[in-house]
């Protein structure tokens, strides 16, 4: 975690593997942490978690979403904090709050979607770890 001004700071992915790993916001204040994206998995938040545990004031209020992509959104589920975006991400996002997301499900965007075969082949391998 490095800082970039007072009480804000930027987790950027080292060594990073084939896989999509954004940069993660951290705000903090004496009682309380903001995350600013949550990475790309659940794994990946529990990872960047385990990193900061001591370095952390206070508890999760607050998830902030930049974007819908799911390198910026997937490591949500890690945490319980409530999130805050803006209206076209929101909408951009509430399909996937009732779709069954497994291999199957990307195997079929794949095919719907060639296109988009490369992101949704890391988005597997996420599920993978």
């Amino acid at each position: 975690m490095r800082a970039i001004g007072d009480s804000l700071y930027i987790i950027i992915p080292e060594n990073v593997p084939v896989v999509d790993q954004p940069n993660i916001g951290v705000v903090v204040s004496e009682d309380q942490t903001v995350f600013i994206d949550c990475g790309n998995s659940p794994d990946h938040m529990r990872s960047v978690l385990s990193e900061l545990d001591s370095t952390l004031p206070g508890p999760i209020s607050y998830i902030i979403y930049t974007h819908h992509h799911w390198d910026h959104v997937f490591g949500a589920s890690a945490l319980s904090a409530p999130v805050v975006a803006y209206e076209r991400c929101y909408q951009n996002l509430t399909p996937w709050t009732s779709a069954k997301i497994d291999r199957s499900f990307w195997k079929k965007q794949i095919r719907q979607h060639p296109l988009f075969e490369q992101s949704h082949r890391a988005k597997m391998s996420v599920m993978d770890n």
